[in-house]
């Protein structure tokens, strides 16, 4: 058999489509609605830079870390998905029911900022809460297994 100068193009293409087409689809998505992982730093908006050592993340509405969230602030479920890429927060409704917010969507006046596997920020104008998941109780486990 022989083969011509566009026979072996033709193979080398459909080599080059078989390797390049799946590598393609497989690539992780880019969001432009997340914050860039290099943004590690969270604080209110239009706050001034705070003097090393002094940083605080995720604080309340009284300005202390772990203060205790606000009486409307959103009751996170859960989340799903793969943060930072296209993870969702399950937010509980005042009915009972179960909203899903992406990052940029609101709920209740209410912005979700950026989502982890175990909180949401979620921000009100300058203000901006870290609402962390609920936890859990391990369940009971006789003393006798």
């Amino acid at each position: 058999m022989i083969v011509g100068r566009s026979d072996l193009a033709m193979i080398a293409i459909a080599g080059l489509c078989a390797v390049a087409i799946p590598a393609w689809l497989l690539w992780p998505p880019v969001s432009e609605s997340m914050p860039s992982s290099q943004s590690a730093i969270v604080r209110p908006k239009n706050a001034p830079d705070p003097a090393p050592g002094e940083r605080r993340f995720f604080v309340g509405e009284s300005g202390e870390p772990g203060a205790a969230l606000p009486q409307d602030a959103p009751d996170l479920t859960g989340v799903v998905g793969r943060p930072p890429h296209d993870a969702v927060a399950l937010v509980r409704t005042a009915e009972g029911t179960t909203k899903t917010l992406a990052p940029g969507q609101s709920y209740g006046g209410w912005r979700l900022e950026a989502v982890s596997a175990e909180a949401a920020l979620f921000s009100r104008g300058p203000l901006q809460i870290r609402v962390p998941m609920p936890a859990v109780d391990p369940p009971d486990v006789p003393d006798d297994q």
